[in-house]
């Protein structure tokens, strides 16, 4: 009977993300750990919309120049992420919580992607070395957001219908991101009648989501 008791009680967590000893993570923390997604689908979507528009129409680089910075800062994700992924399992083993990640991730990742859409227009060598900087800056904070928070599930859903679950909110959320990223950013955007002030506003807010 005590055995019985014991496998239902939940363990609690600061954010509701501790499974239950049978596996079963409360509602909460399902939506808690899913909402994550939106600001990723969000971020990725947009980014992938305007950025290579507003640094060859705004901000004067070379369509070849800016496909390149945008090249070389993805093979800088290719070595980050592994670190990362590196820091966070050391973090883990330290029995702290990949979690506390994700604030100063998502803080970071906001304030990456407004910097972004605010770069002053520099001419040559000067504006394309500020925009790989604020590329690599972009993707260092998303990917200290990225990589622990999408190597939570096993921890905190530790069964497979579980996982499934907690999947299927993940879907859902990003959903609403590509929504908000795809089809909120350009409604943002001609709501200002400078091209840059457009981009500018939809930074802010997108960034803040």
């Amino acid at each position: 009977m005590t055995d019985q008791v014991s496998a239902a009680v939940t363990t609690t967590g600061d954010a509701g993300l501790s499974p239950t000893v049978t596996g079963d993570l409360p509602l909460k923390g399902r939506l808690a750990w899913a909402s994550g997604s939106l600001g990723t689908a969000a971020f990725t979507n947009a980014f992938a919309l305007f950025g290579l528009f507003f640094m060859t129409n705004i901000l004067g680089i070379a369509a070849g120049v800016a496909g390149a910075l945008i090249f070389f800062s993805k093979l800088y994700d290719a070595v980050s992420d592994p670190v990362m992924g590196g820091v966070s399992d050391a973090f883990k083993k330290l029995n702290r919580e990949r979690r506390l990640f994700l604030l100063p991730g998502a803080i970071l990742s906001g304030l990456a992607f407004a910097a972004f859409f605010f770069l002053p227009s520099l001419p040559g060598f000067w504006g394309a070395a500020l925009t790989f900087l604020t590329l690599i800056f972009m993707s260092t904070a998303f990917t200290i957001y990225a990589v622990p928070y999408l190597a939570m599930p096993p921890e905190i859903e530790p069964t497979y219908q579980g996982r499934t679950k907690l999947m299927s909110y993940r879907v859902f959320f990003i959903m609403i991101g590509v929504l908000i990223g795809s089809a909120g950013a350009p409604f943002l955007v001609s709501t200002m009648e400078a091209p840059r002030d457009g981009y500018q506003f939809a930074a802010l807010v997108l960034g803040a989501v």
